[in-house]
Formats: structure tokens, sequence, C-alpha cells
């Protein structure tokens, strides 16, 4: 659920860019995963608003135990501190990332 939307900017970076506008939202989501709350970064295409997973500020709080840094790499960094089933996901930050 969005609880909050930040002012949109439309994508300027000229022609032949699929993202129409970008923005970001305060959300929280309960799923069977757990409890996910915070700043996330979406982007828009063809009306429709998606949200960007490597670009936030997070705490969740799952099913998964883990404790200590986790940086993976799949459709983009996705870096993570975990102590236990809380975790605190943050945008790859080029001094503290490994990815």
């Amino acid at each position: 659920m969005i609880l909050f939307k930040f002012k949109e900017e439309p994508e300027t970076r000229g022609e032949g860019f699929p993202c129409k506008a970008f923005r970001d939202v305060i959300e929280a989501s309960l799923d069977r995963n757990g409890f996910e709350f915070g700043l996330f970064h979406q982007y828009k295409i063809s009306d429709t608003w998606y949200t960007s997973h490597t670009n936030c500020l997070s705490v969740a709080i799952t099913r998964h135990w883990a404790w200590g840094d986790s940086h993976l790499w799949y459709d983009g960094p996705h870096c993570c501190f975990s102590l236990g089933f809380l975790h605190i996901h943050y945008s790859c930050l080029g001094w503290r990332c490994k990815c």
C-alpha cells in the first residue's frame, strides 16, 4: 500500500527510453514472506507505475534468517544488512557495496 507519493518527475533523457516519469513513494506491504516498510523509487511505463527494488531504503521483517551484509546482483544491485529476521535494504553505495 502506498502511503505517500512524492512529486512526479518527467523523463528527461530524450527519445528512445521506455520510462515516461519517475517518483519516490513511501510504501508498506505485507505478504506471505513478511512485512516491509520504506522509501522506494518508481518508474512509469505506458501509464503503469513499477517499483524499483534496486533503489530503495527499507526495513523488512521476514521468515528468512540471516546475519550481516548481503550483496546480490540479478536485475541490478540488491544490498541488505540483516540482524536475524530484521533486514535493512539500501541502495548500492559505492563505498559500501560489493556488487
